[in-house]
């Protein structure tokens, strides 16, 4: 197998262009898979296209290869969607994997936010360039119409492709109750994350629902109940038969707020960090099942005893509410139901900061009820 990541793309591409030499390979089968914002695991759509892009694979002649190139959209850093856009690529090829596919014929291209097909600027272009496309490509694999170029490039050969992990699952057991009455509640929403899966599943009768999971990964849960708070939980290493306790807030009348949680910036920016953008699908569910639902959305930075709170800072908690607000509005969510404010430092949860962790929790966005 070998990859490509997108400034190697772009030089190989430029050698065969001005070198006037063409690969003798050619498409016989392509076929597109779509991601939601931010995530890189397959939806069971996208499952099955690929089952039928490894049927087509197997009719191929024997020298056929599958190429495999992930992308995204131009939201976030050209670094961070270079990653996700390699994540992407990777998730199709263990899909491909276990499928049959032979991994020495597996080509990997990730290319980020570069080739988009569609424009950037609405959902549906944003949707439509969150993909990875395969092709599966029958000839040999060898430059025609020329002599022995008398340069050429060469890529080093990556590792080979990540191995079915060895490390044994374990169960965990999930329990969602009412923080203030301490009652269960069924069927809550639990979507969780691990660095390899992302699901979402229900609670049964009693509140409760079990997953299997790795233990050598985090373990994310999100809560989702309507009339409640989203609420998340972070478990660093499960082990098996632990019990996670989710208790959820009831929507308070006007003015009650909550912090959105698990939801953080790179510093001094409106960019969301890569472990953050998960979150973004989860607010908007809840918003989704709460349509009455009025709120503002307020962002608040932390300012330390030694600096001073300036105008460009103050604009700052602004402009990280509205990236929130955006989010929401560009996913169907009417204005009618949101505003969005910067609170600058004025209502610091931790005005003398004595702990990263206090720190942190002072740099946040909040939901704020204006109405249910």
């Amino acid at each position: 197998m070998k990859t490509y990541p997108t400034f190697l793309s772009a030089l190989f591409g430029a050698f065969l262009l001005f070198s006037g030499t063409a690969f003798a390979q050619t498409a016989t089968h392509t076929a597109t898979v779509y991601f939601e914002t931010a995530q890189s695991s397959l939806s069971a759509e996208a499952r099955q296209t690929l089952e039928q892009t490894a049927s087509q694979y197997a009719k191929a002649t024997g020298d056929a290869r599958l190429r495999i190139s992930g992308y995204t959209d131009a939201s976030g850093s050209s670094a961070t969607n270079l990653a996700l856009s390699e994540r992407r690529a990777q998730a199709v090829q263990r899909a491909l994997l276990a499928l049959k596919v032979p991994a020495e014929r597996i080509d990997l291209v990730f290319l980020g936010e570069n080739q988009p097909v569609a424009s950037n600027d609405d959902p549906e272009g944003r949707r439509q360039n969150r993909r990875a496309l395969v092709e599966v490509l029958s000839g040999t694999p060898a430059v025609i119409g020329a002599t022995t170029p008398k340069s050429s490039v060469t890529f080093d050969e990556p590792p080979p492709p990540l191995p079915v992990s060895s490390v044994k699952p374990v169960n965990v057991n999930v329990l969602v109750k009412d923080d203030s009455t301490q009652l269960t509640i069924a069927s809550a929403s639990v979507n969780y994350e691990t660095n390899s899966h992302l699901d979402s599943v229900k609670t049964n009768a009693k509140g409760r629902v079990s997953l299997r999971v790795v233990p050598s990964s985090p373990l994310v849960l999100t809560v989702l109940v309507p009339g409640y708070f989203l609420k998340s939980e972070t478990v660093r290493a499960p082990v098996e038969g632990q019990e996670i306790v989710v208790a959820v807030v009831r929507i308070p009348e006007k003015g009650g707020t909550a912090a959105l949680e698990n939801l953080s910036f790179l510093a001094m920016d409106t960019v969301l960090e890569e472990a953050s953008k998960p979150v973004l699908p989860n607010v908007l569910q809840f918003m989704r099942l709460n349509p009455k639902l009025k709120v503002e959305i307020g962002g608040h930075v932390s300012i330390h005893r030694n600096q001073t709170m300036t105008p460009d800072l103050w604009s700052l908690s602004e402009n990280r509410a509205k990236v929130i607000y955006d989010y929401l509005l560009q996913n169907g969510i009417p204005a009618s139901r949101m505003s969005y404010k910067g609170y600058g430092n004025t209502q610091m949860l931790f005005p003398e900061i004595l702990t990263l962790e206090e720190d942190m929790m002072n740099r946040r966005v909040e939901i704020r009820v204006l109405d249910k």
